[in-house]
């Protein structure tokens, strides 16, 4: 497991003063003790017994068998019921029974091919690279194309989810390794997503963001703080496609996260509605990019009959079904499309609220860490679902709460089949707090994607509006 030094001569002499005064009562957690626990406190990693003091017995100190190893990796991707409820035939005859499921499991999703045509050695100690080419085929790595089973550190060590501590010359490997490289490896990317493995089982409901944050993959989402990684098209810090940087007049203005709400509660929505259905669900494509897309091309037009997939396939054929978008990929539909749009900089509560004022709708592509969770089923305010990370969504309104807070109303495709009790899909009109929504697009790309409305629009229609809605006093979940 990788340490963080921390720096600062005086820092480390107040503590060793402080810490002369506190008797000790225990011996503090190796690195490896703290990672197995991590991971148990996670339900993703299991011990052998219990100790007298009735906490696990992690056996850290024994070399695993590739039975146990293949076990602990379906436990880390969260997938042990899945496996013993399921029924999978593999070509071995040498699987120990209680081992069946799991080897079952990994050998149908290609995690294990095992040691030749019939036997999978599961009595036999794991090697360093053979765990770490289980994670990295976890993670969406092909052996043989994108590393070499036997040398699997050199592709870990570029992850970072190990350290150089494995080589050819490796020949001890414990139970201790194993759980440092699945705590280690939650970390790491997925090949195909650019998100971290604990993302995933975030979205997959596994663990909670929570859960991430108390295992220390992540830092306090309710103090704002980044918890995402620089988004696809920002890896340096500087926007990779162009557009209409130069704001007009109209959007010269900024607000703080610290500037009040409008005095006067008014809203978009009945301006830029339409009466017809355009949000969409990205359950099916899976994919927050085209379905955003998609949704704007509706909302323009209300015969554009695409579906999020056939938005995908139009554009970007050359992708895998489950590569990320990038926002030149939104850009470039809406161009071969005719859809009048712009990209521009500086994403502020008045300059989104000025393209809504002017009957606009915006895509932001924003991370989905820094707007605060609530876990009320019936509730419309803040993210309802545990995924932390890059997103797309349709900003389409704002209102003042009789919280007196300041919301922009979003279409956020992640309804992923959840609905309300009136059948209403969960992303449908989600209220974002304007400071969290801002806050979430500058961390991640400091643009937004401006699609025009090609309907007669009369701002001073916003004053007459008579849907106004004013929202329930709901605290958010921290």
């Amino acid at each position: 497991m990788k340490k963080t030094v921390i720096k600062g001569l005086s820092l480390v002499l107040v503590l060793a003063i402080c810490l002369a005064f506190v008797p000790i009562t225990a011996s503090a957690q190796t690195p490896y003790e703290e990672a197995a626990n991590k991971l148990f406190d996670l339900g993703l990693f299991l011990g052998v017994g219990t100790n007298a003091d009735g906490t696990p017995d992690f056996a850290l100190d024994r070399a695993p068998t590739r039975h146990e190893a293949v076990t602990m990796l379906v436990r880390l991707l969260g997938k042990e019921s899945e496996a013993t409820q399921g029924y999978w035939e593999t070509p071995f005859t040498d699987v120990a029974e209680w081992a069946e499921p799991y080897v079952g499991y990994a050998y149908e999703y290609g995690l294990t091919t095992g040691t030749g045509g019939t036997t999978f050695s599961g009595n036999d100690t794991i090697t360093a690279s053979q765990y770490l080419t289980f994670v990295l085929r976890a993670l969406g790595y092909v052996s043989g194309e994108d590393f070499e089973w036997d040398s699997a550190w050199k592709l870990s060590d570029a992850l970072g989810f190990t350290d150089g501590q494995y080589n050819e010359t490796t020949s001890i490997f414990l139970r201790s390794d194993v759980a440092s490289i699945s705590y280690d490896a939650l970390s790491a990317h997925m090949k195909y997503y650019d998100v971290p493995l604990y993302t995933v089982l975030i979205n997959n409901y596994v663990i909670s963001i929570y859960d991430a944050e108390n295992a220390g993959l992540i830092r306090d989402v309710s103090n704002g703080e980044h918890t995402g990684e620089p988004g696809p098209d920002d890896e340096d810090g500087e926007p990779a496609i162009g557009g209409d940087e130069a704001n007009d007049a109209e959007d010269a203005g900024s607000q703080t996260e610290d500037s009040q709400a409008p005095a006067e509660p008014k809203t978009a929505y009945d301006t830029i509605e339409r009466n017809y259905e355009w949000y969409m669900d990205q359950l099916i494509s899976g994919d927050c990019g085209p379905t955003a897309t998609a949704m704007a091309a509706k909302w323009v037009d209300s015969s554009f009959n695409k579906t999020p997939q056939e938005v995908r396939r139009e554009t970007t054929p050359e992708y895998d079904a489950t590569e990320w978008w990038y926002t030149s990929d939104i850009e470039h539909f809406l161009t071969i499309n005719g859809i009048d749009h712009s990209v521009r900089s500086n994403v502020t509560v008045d300059n989104l609220k000025a393209q809504l004022d002017n009957g606009n709708i915006i895509i932001l592509c924003m991370d989905t860490s820094y707007i605060s969770r609530n876990l009320d089923n019936d509730s419309h305010l803040g993210r309802w679902y545990g995924f932390s990370g890059g997103h797309f969504l349709v900003v389409k309104g704002y209102m003042t709460g009789s919280d007196g807070k300041f919301y922009f109303e979003v279409y956020d495709p992640a309804s992923y089949g959840h609905t309300y009790a009136d059948g209403t899909f969960k992303g449908k009109d989600r209220y974002y707090l304007d400071s969290e929504l801002v806050t979430s697009a500058v961390k991640w790309w400091d643009h937004y994607i401006v699609v025009y409305n090609p309907v007669s629009f009369s701002p001073s229609s916003l004053e007459a509006s008579s849907n106004i809605q004013y929202l329930p006093q709901i605290e958010l979940a921290a």
